[in-house]
Formats: structure tokens, sequence, C-alpha cells
């Protein structure tokens, strides 16, 4: 048999076991940071036989690997200016920002990230960059026992209606 009719009723057979609609970004990204996911037996058989769901995935492995984990956090406070000190807690509670203005320069501060267990214990000596909502880079250190600090200048120029956190290995 010709390789190329071969490989024509190869394919033609994996399409019939593929479901007539690809996964969603969702259902492969729960599948690559959740361990006990809905219809998991569903989604990796999918993925067994259908090339473009499984290339997206391939993608989304490799973007994962490349930057182990991003959060943003977004403040309760509704982005006030009187910063003077502010705590802000990512949705599932993996990091903890605070915000510490000074009593005498109020354009001078210290910003903290706290990562909190189990999380920290994977992180800790990885790189940890704090980002402002204007994407700024506000903070970078590594991770010693759970936490980095650094003292800013212009702390009044953070635009805080957001921060994205960043942590690589």
């Amino acid at each position: 048999m010709d390789k190329e009719i071969a490989l024509t009723l190869w394919k033609n057979q994996m399409r019939a076991y593929v479901s007539t609609e690809h996964l969603t970004r969702s259902e492969i990204y729960s599948l690559l940071v959740e361990n006990d996911i809905p219809n998991r037996d569903r989604i990796l058989k999918h993925l067994a036989v259908c090339p473009d769901c499984n290339t997206e995935f391939h993608k989304m492995l490799q973007a994962a690997q490349e930057c182990r984990y991003i959060d943003v956090a977004l403040p309760t406070y509704a982005a006030t200016r009187n910063l003077g000190y502010c705590e802000i807690e990512t949705e599932g509670g993996k990091y903890v920002i605070r915000i510490r203005q000074s009593f005498k320069d109020k354009k001078r501060g210290i910003i903290s990230v706290t990562v909190t267990p189990p999380l920290s214990e994977n992180l800790e000596g990885s790189p940890i960059i704090l980002r402002d909502g204007e994407n700024r880079k506000i903070v970078e250190g590594v991770l010693v026992n759970g936490q980095i600090s650094q003292k800013i200048e212009n702390i009044d120029t953070i635009n805080t209606e957001r921060f994205f956190i960043e942590s690589q290995k």
C-alpha cells in the first residue's frame, strides 16, 4: 500500500474518533494546572487524537514552563492614591502585596511580596517580578523565606489598579 494512501486512511480514522468540537483553551489550561478536573478522560482522549488541540496543549505547556506562574492582584480599595499602608491578596491567596509609604517622605516607601505556602516552598530561590497596572517593573528579586522586599522611590506614581506577579524558575 502506498504511504500516502495509508496516511490518508489513518488520518480519516483518527478524525472519526475526534469529536466535532475542539477543546476550549480553559479545558486545556485546567489540564495543566489541576489534578482532579471533570471530564479529564475525555480531554486526554481528545488530545491523543486531535493534532490541533495537541499543538495548542504543547504551546500552553511550553509557555507555562517558561514562566512558571503569573497571577493578577486587583485591589479592593478601588485604586485609591492614598497608599499609606495597604495589603492586597491575589484571588487564590497565593501572593500578598504590602505597600508601606514612608511617614516623612510620601514619595518613598517599601513594597513586599509574600508567597504563601505551599507555593512558597516550590518557588524558594526563584526570581519574582511585580509589575504595576501599566506593566512597569516595580519589584524584582529572588524569593527568600517566602518573601521579597524593596525600597521604592516615586511610590506615588505606581498604578495601583492591578498588579501582575511573575515567578520563573
